[in-house]
């Protein structure tokens, strides 16, 4: 992915929801960042890695990283359906099946 669209596609998704903005923790320290919670989310879902193995590369915990990647994809229903998830038309079906 270009670093331009995930980057617009990160501020779209930090506007739509605050999960994804950095906030303070329960110590009083600074959380994750929405980049971290964004990239936790599109590699689950691209490299259909593990929660574990995202806990482990991220040093993001398991229930962190089961949130993330489930706001992400109800934002980006909400935010980019009406654009770019429609239903194929014939042509699409005629393009896409030999």
């Amino acid at each position: 992915m270009r670093r331009e669209l995930f980057l617009r596609i990160l501020s779209d998704v930090e506007a739509h929801n605050v999960y994804f903005m950095q906030r303070n923790d329960a110590l009083g320290g600074h959380g994750l960042f929405g980049l971290q919670k964004m990239t936790v989310a599109i590699r689950l879902l691209s490299y259909a890695y593990s929660v574990d193995c995202c806990n482990e590369y991220l040093q993001i915990g398991e229930t962190t990283v089961v949130k993330s990647m489930l706001h992400f994809c109800d934002i980006v229903i909400a935010l980019y359906e009406s654009q770019y998830m429609r239903a194929p038309n014939t042509d699409d079906v005629v393009r896409l099946l030999p």
